[in-house]
C-alpha cells in the first residue's frame, strides 16, 4: 500500500466516525429527545403544588341567613381534611361570599370568585335563586359546581356536565309529601303553602302532579314573600279551603309564623314540611304549639341520628372544626365537603377540572349523609328521602328510603 492510499483510507475512517457521532447512534451520548412530559404544564386555575382553591356563595345574611351554615360545614370539613394531610399533598382553601339571598349579588360574587380569585371549582352553594342566576355563567366558563344545595330540576334536567346537584329536586320532595299524606295518613283534601320563587313553584308542581295521579285534591296553593311579616291572611285562606293537610315549601321562620296564626283561628291541619324548613330553629318554633301535627320530608338526617356514619363523624370529629353545637345546615355543608374531597381524591394528583368531573361521574353510592351516585348522564345524587314526625320535642323517623 502506498503512502498516498494510506492517507486517504485514514481520512475516510475519521470522517465516517464523525458522521456516526453526529447522528447520535454511536457510543457518544446524545441529547434526550423531547417528550410530552417535557412540555410546560398548562396552569390550572386555583391549583398549585400545595393548595386547591374552592369558592362558594351562601346567604350569610338576609332572609335565608340560617342556610349560610352550609358554608361553615364546608369549611369545617376542609379543615378536617387538611389535618389529615389534605388531598394528594394539597391543602384546601375555601373562599366564602355572602350573596344575602339576592341573585344580583350572587352574580357579582361568582364573577369575583372565578375571574379575580381564580378558584378551581365551586362547591356547596346555596340556594336555588342564587345558582339560577349564575348557572349559564359557570357553564360558559367551564367551572364545575359540586354538591350544590339548590335542589331544582332546572339544574339537573337537561343534563349539564358542570353542575353536580347536592340533593334531589324539590319537585320530587313535593311528590313524596303527597304520597305520604294520601297513602299513610289517608288525607286527600290538600293545600299548599310555598315561598314565591322557582323552588316554591316547582314543589307545588310536584304536589299537583302527584295529587292528580293519586286521586287527591289540591284545594288551594298560597304563596308568600320573604318580606312578609303578617301571616294571618294566609292562615284564613288555608282554613277556608277546608284542607286536612297543608304541604309546605318554605323556610322555618315563616312556618312558625303561619302555624301561630292558624292556631289563633283554631285551624289545626296536619302540616307536612320539606327540607327547606329543616333547620336548627324549626324544632323550638314547633314546640311552642300544643299537640301540633307536623311531619318533615327531608334528605338531611337529624344530628341525633349518629347511627349514620357521616352524622357520627360530624358530631364527634367535626366538633373541633365546626361553629357551635352544629346545625342541620352545617351537616349539609360537611356532606358537600365529603363529596368534593372524594372527587378530588379520585381525580388524582394531576388535577384538572375535567379529571374532577370524570371522577365524580364514577361515584356510586358514596356514603355521605345519604348515598350519592353520579353518572355521565345524571348528576342527581339520590332519589329517596326520610319522613320524620315531630313528637315530644324530638324528630322521630317513621319512614326511610321513600321515593317520589
Amino acid at each position: 500500500m502506498t503512502r498516498h492510499s494510506l492517507i486517504l483510507k485514514t481520512f475516510a475512517a475519521v470522517l465516517s466516525l464523525g458522521l456516526v457521532a453526529c447522528s447520535g447512534t454511536g457510543s457518544q451520548p446524545s441529547a434526550p429527545a423531547a417528550t410530552k412530559t417535557d412540555a410546560p404544564k398548562v396552569a390550572v386555575p386555583g391549583v398549585t403544588d400545595s393548595e386547591i382553591l374552592i369558592g362558594t356563595f351562601v346567604p350569610l345574611s338576609g332572609p335565608a341567613a340560617i342556610w349560610g351554615d352550609v358554608s361553615r360545614g364546608l369549611e369545617a370539613y376542609a379543615k378536617y381534611t387538611n389535618d389529615q394531610g389534605g388531598v394528594h399533598g394539597r391543602k384546601l382553601k375555601i373562599l366564602v361570599e355572602d350573596d344575602q339571598y339576592q341573585p344580583s349579588r350572587t352574580v357579582a360574587a361568582t364573577k369575583k370568585l372565578v375571574e379575580q380569585d381564580k378558584v378551581f371549582a365551586i362547591a356547596g352553594v346555596c340556594c336555588t335563586p342564587s345558582l339560577a342566576a349564575v348557572q349559564d355563567y359557570l357553564t360558559q366558563n367551564k367551572v364545575p359546581a359540586v354538591a350544590s344545595m339548590a335542589p331544582a330540576v332546572r339544574f339537573q334536567q337537561p343534563h349539564n356536565p358542570f353542575l353536580f346537584a347536592g340533593m334531589m329536586p324539590y319537585f320530587t320532595e313535593g311528590r313524596i309529601q303527597v304520597r305520604f299524606a294520601v297513602e299513610d295518613l289517608k288525607l286527600k283534601k290538600l293545600a299548599g303553602f310555598h315561598i314565591n320563587n322557582d323552588a316554591g313553584q316547582e314543589t307545588m308542581d310536584g304536589v299537583k302532579e302527584a295529587a292528580k295521579a293519586m286521586g287527591a285534591e289540591v284545594l288551594v296553593t298560597v304563596g308568600h314573600d320573604n318580606a312578609d311579616v303578617d301571616y294571618s291572611a294566609y292562615a284564613l285562606k288555608l282554613k277556608a279551603s277546608g284542607a286536612e293537610a297543608v304541604l309546605v315549601m318554605t323556610n322555618s321562620k315563616p312556618v312558625g309564623q303561619l302555624i301561630r296564626e292558624a292556631e289563633k283561628i283554631d285551624y289545626r291541619p296536619t302540616w307536612i314540611l320539606n327540607t327547606a324548613a329543616f333547620t336548627s330553629d324549626l324544632l323550638p318554633s314547633l314546640e311552642r304549639f300544643k299537640d301540633v301535627k307536623a311531619y318533615i320530608v327531608s334528605q338531611i338526617p337529624d344530628l341525633a341520628e349518629t347511627n349514620n356514619p357521616a352524622v357520627k363523624q360530624f358530631v364527634e370529629q367535626g366538633v373541633k372544626y365546626r361553629t357551635g353545637a352544629g346545625t342541620p345546615a352545617q351537616l349539609l355543608g360537611w356532606h358537600a365537603g365529603m363529596v368534593l374531597v372524594e372527587g378530588l381524591k379520585q381525580a388524582g394528583k394531576d388535577l384538572t377540572r375535567e379529571n374532577l368531573m370524570k371522577a365524580l361521574e364514577t361515584m356510586k353510592e358514596f356514603p355521605g349523609i345519604f348515598k350519592v351516585t353520579y353518572t355521565d348522564k345524571s348528576h342527581q345524587p339520590n332519589t329517596r328521602a326520610s319522613i320524620r314526625q315531630v313528637k315530644d320535642g324530638k324528630y322521630i323517623i317513621i319512614k326511610d328510603g321513600v321515593s317520589g
